[in-house]
């Protein structure tokens, strides 16, 4: 085999290693994103100034707590179809057991939040 050949070889598997670590990780976006609306999250399309600048500025592939109006909303946006998946403390807890028992990460909000709301 060539120098150009073994090149062109490894460029292709490098090009087919990267879409197929793509399609794992949709996928893997697909499946959050089923199991936040089986435990009871509504999924929100981004219209409002307001909910695009969350898509905006919200952490990808994360569970965020929001404050509005006095009440905590727990949210993950959908960065690729400009979408809020919003729910409270009852649903993230219906989507943490879900997510353990499908061997998905759970527990992402509180890592990333600590006790927050702590008293």
């Amino acid at each position: 085999m060539t120098a150009s050949k073994a090149v062109m070889t490894l460029a292709g598997f490098v090009v087919l290693s990267a879409l197929a670590a793509g399609c794992v990780s949709g996928k893997a976006m697909q499946r959050k994103e089923t199991l936040l609306v089986a435990a009871g999250f509504k999924a929100i399309p981004a219209i409002t100034s307001e909910q695009q600048w969350l898509i905006r500025t919200l952490p990808a592939d994360k569970l965020s707590p929001i404050t509005r109006m006095g009440k905590v909303y727990i949210v993950y946006p959908d960065h690729s179809s400009h979408v809020l998946y919003v729910g409270h403390d009852a649903e993230y807890r219906a989507y943490e057991q879900r997510a353990q028992a499908e061997g998905l990460e759970s527990g992402a909000w509180e890592s990333a939040w600590g006790d927050w709301d702590a008293k």
